[in-house]
């Protein structure tokens, strides 16, 4: 995708921002198992 130049996130901002949006909205913000979790139960 970069090479042809398409328009899409970096799989690290992409997974953050999952991640932040999970921690606003109140899923799992303090106990989490693991990395991503948040994201996923998005």
């Amino acid at each position: 995708m970069v090479a042809k130049e398409i328009n899409s996130l970096l799989a690290s901002f992409g997974g953050r921002l999952f991640d932040d949006v999970a921690a606003t909205i109140g899923i799992c913000r303090e106990l989490c198992s693991y990395e991503s979790q948040g994201a996923i139960a998005l």
